[in-house]
């Protein structure tokens, strides 16, 4: 037989009981804290409003503090949707408001008499309620999804219809779903509502965005005198031909991610870890010892470096893997399904590693089943764009390098940079979704004298006209690497 969970099952432990002593602040923090947004039923609802006004300005709630904030409160309480008691009487307004008012406070004063079995069972009750409500909430959402998809619906004052409404809609409320499921606060509070937020909490928001902490930087002295740093919520995109040095760019970002103490997982959809991680070593060697020029990753994977550097390499290789103030690596060189990419950063973080930067590499090489490839690999870019800034109630920086097609290489050879539009199957909707992107180019010349362009092709705050010029960067000092010894070598290697 299920065990069934009501709201009296969690707010009994709010209030107070003869000759039971019950914390009765702390429970309704940790009730504010594990449930923090309202998603109780009329009387409950008005119940966790006064609660939560109680907690943030520090008052104990008995009988007479309630009644206060219900007085106080009774206009907006009655013109809320969704308190519906009372409704199909059809009272005028001020009978109504005495009636939810009398209803409210019986309701507390019987929350007073009820047996509380063990204190710390309001935990347990809470988790179990919040099981049965996504249950009933996700048939609900699914019920509204079909009917915006055919006839149309209205939420508040906005009119939701056809496949993208539909879509849209239902990504937000199983986002709440999902959030409260996981006991991810920090999903849920990174929205601003002027209609339940405060001015403190909207200051509190600001200022968290405001000290914000850098993640990682490009390495490229040009750009970062520009582009001071990058941030968890953020999506990086490295684009490029093949075999210009997009997966060797995205390992410079990553490594200075590294070299702040962030952990980086790097999801290598094209190569082996094996051969992704002698680059990250390379560069490593190269920031403790400077340029040499027999250690550069081939050499590593190809054991083409004299031994005379041997000390050198193992030394550095001992200090990337155990040195505290460098962060972890995982390198995964695997393929993956699109619709699972989600699923995978989940099981990656309940494993134990605990990424504060996932680099892509790249979207285009995501397999997909079921669905139109472009379809689904859109939804995945705003899968991606709604984690970064959330994931985990923490958020991530993404880097993702991106192929571009030959007609836009074509165009980079010209001059011509209208790269959004003819960059590739993925480059559109790759770049409407990232903060940064950058263009990596190369003509033969450039490759003969081991330099490369870089282009801004969008910045944060907007998306520039053209790409503009940032750059020309010696590979043999601003990426790590020495001058390659082919040109028709597997791209980025």
């Amino acid at each position: 037989m299920a065990l069934v969970i009501t709201e009296q099952d969690i707010f009994k432990y709010l209030v107070p009981h003869e000759d039971i002593d019950l914390n009765i602040r702390s429970n309704t923090r940790i009730m504010l804290t594990r449930i923090p947004v309202n998603i109780f039923k009329d009387e409950y609802y008005i119940l966790y409003r006064a609660f939560e006004a109680a907690n943030k300005h520090n008052i104990w709630m008995g009988y007479e503090q309630l009644h206060q904030i219900l007085l106080n409160n009774l206009e907006d309480i009655i013109d809320d949707p969704k308190v519906t008691l009372f409704e199909d009487e059809q009272l005028p307004r001020n009978e109504l408001m005495d009636k939810i008012l009398d209803y409210t406070l019986h309701e507390y004063d019987d929350l007073c008499s009820l047996d509380i079995e063990d204190a710390d069972n309001l935990k347990g009750n809470m988790q179990l309620y919040i099981e049965t409500w996504a249950v009933e909430k996700s048939r609900e959402i699914t019920l509204n999804k079909l009917e915006i998809l055919n006839e149309g619906k209205k939420f508040g004052r906005i009119f939701y219809k056809g496949v993208e409404d539909a879509h849209n809609y239902y990504q937000k409320a199983y986002e709440v779903v999902r959030a409260l499921l996981e006991a991810d606060a920090g999903k849920l509070s990174e929205s601003i509502d002027t209609s339940v937020d405060t001015v403190e909490d909207i200051n509190r928001k600001m200022q968290e965005e405001t000290v914000a902490e850098p993640i990682a930087h490009t390495g490229v002295d040009q750009i970062d005198k520009q582009i001071t740093a990058f941030y968890k919520g953020e999506i990086v995109v490295i684009q490029a031909g093949t075999g210009v040095g997009k997966t060797r760019k995205t390992v410079n970002i990553a490594y200075n991610g590294l070299k702040r103490g962030k952990n980086v997982l790097y999801l290598s959809l094209e190569q082996k870890a094996t051969r992704i991680y002698p680059m990250f070593l390379a560069r490593h060697i190269l920031e403790m010892y400077g340029d040499i020029a027999e250690l550069t990753d081939k050499d590593i994977i190809r054991k083409t470096y004299s031994m005379v550097y041997e000390p050198q390499k193992t030394a550095a290789e001992i200090d990337f893997i155990q040195n505290e103030n460098i962060g972890r690596l995982k390198i995964e060189g695997r393929s993956l399904m699109a619709n699972d990419l989600y699923n995978y950063l989940v099981r990656t973080w309940e494993e134990g590693f605990h990424f504060d930067i996932v680099v892509l590499d790249y979207l285009g090489l995501l397999e997909v089943q079921g669905g139109r490839r472009y379809d689904v690999l859109t939804e995945t870019i705003n899968m991606i764009k709604s984690e970064v800034k959330s994931f985990k109630g923490k958020g991530f920086l993404a880097i993702i390098p991106n192929q571009l097609s030959g007609e836009a290489e074509d165009q980079l050879e010209k001059g011509e940079y209208d790269l959004l539009k003819k960059g590739g199957s993925e480059t559109k909707y790759v770049s409407r979704a990232a903060d940064y992107v950058y263009t990596l180019y190369q003509n033969d010349r450039m490759k003969k004298d081991s330099v490369m362009r870089i282009l801004n092709s969008k910045v944060r705050l907007g998306q520039a006209p053209q790409p503009f010029y940032m750059a020309d960067v010696d590979l043999g000092k601003c990426v790590f690497v020495g001058r390659p010894e082919d040109e028709d070598d597997d791209d980025d290697l």
